[in-house]
């Protein structure tokens, strides 16, 4: 059993993995990358919109941005690494045990 769910990890998330390293790095046409960017986009924007405070304020020159400048390096970028690090990671970590365990799956088939 651990064999078929094996075998069908690893035939769903290598191709998946491989089209959407291509898509990114535009080798599939600019659609494909648009249509991927706007995927990894999507929980970007809504979590400002549920959040309004950690989007970063308006650039303008430095002389007169340094107020901004300082609020964007000091308390922005510190709350987006800690909203954002635990679902990047947690959404890693989740790829990672499937491919993992489709390894080890199509591994026993070899027994």
């Amino acid at each position: 059993m651990s064999c078929f769910f094996g075998i069908i990890g690893v035939a769903i998330l290598w191709p998946a993995s491989g089209y959407y390293l291509l898509g990114i790095l535009g080798w599939l046409g600019l659609r494909t990358q648009e249509k991927l960017l706007s995927l990894m986009i999507k929980p970007n924007a809504w979590l400002e919109q549920k959040i309004p405070y950690i989007k970063y304020k308006n650039i303008k020159p430095i002389s007169k941005n340094f107020p901004n400048i300082v609020e964007n390096t000091f308390i922005k970028l510190p709350l987006r690494l800690i909203i954002y690090l635990p679902v990047s990671l947690l959404i890693l970590g989740i790829g990672g045990a499937l491919a993992f365990f489709s390894i080890i799956g199509t591994g026993s088939c070899f027994q």
